[in-house]
């Protein structure tokens, strides 16, 4: 059985020296996937991190999650008015940020998804 290892790079590097032993590729995805949902809590607008998989030396997976602020969530005036880029409407501008998550493997490069949240 396999030895794969999960190396978390979020301006620190947190190598695996452990490992896990998994029957194969597919279950070290399932494993990354675990991990990534526990690690997307902690990203804040602007912030990366990446997640490697390897079976030993051996680069299996990538997975890249960056998310970005689009637009500046809406500001009071100084008269106590809300200022927005909607005319007329004394709205706040909805704060939005995209995540977006690429996966690599040693044979290609994916964007999974960017979404609005």
């Amino acid at each position: 059985m396999p030895r794969y290892f999960f190396d978390i790079h979020n301006g620190q590097s947190h190598h695996d020296h452990l490992g896990e032993d998994l029957p194969d590729d597919t279950r070290a995805w399932r494993e990354a996937l675990r991990i990534v949902r526990d690690v997307e809590d902690m990203l804040a607008p602007g912030g990366t991190w990446r997640l490697d998989v390897r079976a030993g030396h051996a680069p299996v997976y990538r997975i890249k999650v960056k998310a970005e602020r689009l637009s500046r969530p809406g500001r009071l005036a100084r008269r106590g008015q809300v200022r927005s880029d909607r005319a007329g409407t004394g709205m706040r501008r909805p704060k939005k940020t995209t995540l977006e998550i690429v996966i690599e493997t040693p044979q290609s490069s994916v964007v999974e998804g960017g979404r609005a949240m």
